[in-house]
């Protein structure tokens, strides 16, 4: 039974109750038709996010990852499509670090794919983005991504202060069924 992995950040900078991970907490336990939803929060760190993402996909092996942050600014749900292998150089993350170059000599962008974007975002609301920023959203996109190498259909949320209610998330994601069988496994355009 195949399930999809929904990782929140947690708490940072002055952002102590994070609606990313309250999300992820919400809907940990869903069933969807193809499988669970497992819900995990990770540290909002450059090298740790990556590496607790990792170790919870070889863990539950999930047929989809969608990782979840809050942008401060942002009034609706965006849909990432884009990483860049550039931070702020500036902003330190929960260590302390702030690496201004994520992969030296590694390409500057990564595309995610595996999931419509445009129609994931229609169902929550949403806009499609292409910038994440330059802080650890925006790192986990591009590590992970480039970690996974496609193995397993990724994507990412933007989400406003005001957060994401759990029941259009879980709607969305039995909509979207990895394995090929309705709409939302199709190739992102």
């Amino acid at each position: 039974m195949a399930g999809v992995l929904v990782i929140g950040f947690g708490p940072f900078l002055d952002v102590r109750d994070n609606p990313a991970a309250r999300i992820a907490q919400a809907i940990d336990g869903a069933q969807l038709p193809s499988g669970p939803v497992w819900g995990r929060v990770m540290d909002v760190s450059y090298e740790r996010a990556p590496q607790q993402t990792l170790a919870w996909c070889d863990a539950l092996s999930p047929s989809a990852v969608v990782g979840v942050g809050v942008a401060r600014r942002r009034t609706v749900t965006t849909v990432e499509t884009v990483g860049r292998r550039w931070t702020d150089g500036a902003t330190r993350d929960v260590d302390g670090a702030c690496p201004p170059d994520l992969e030296p000599g590694g390409p500057e962008s990564v595309r995610l794919g595996g999931v419509p974007a445009a129609v994931l975002a229609a169902m929550l609301g949403g806009v499609v983005g292409e910038d994440a920023g330059r802080y650890v959203c925006n790192a986990w996109i591009y590590r992970t991504s480039r970690a996974l190498r496609g193995r397993i259909p990724l994507t990412f949320l933007h989400i406003p202060p005001s957060g994401l209610q759990r029941e259009p998330l879980v709607r969305a994601l039995a909509t979207w069924d990895p394995g090929g069988h309705h709409g939302l496994s199709q190739p992102l355009r």
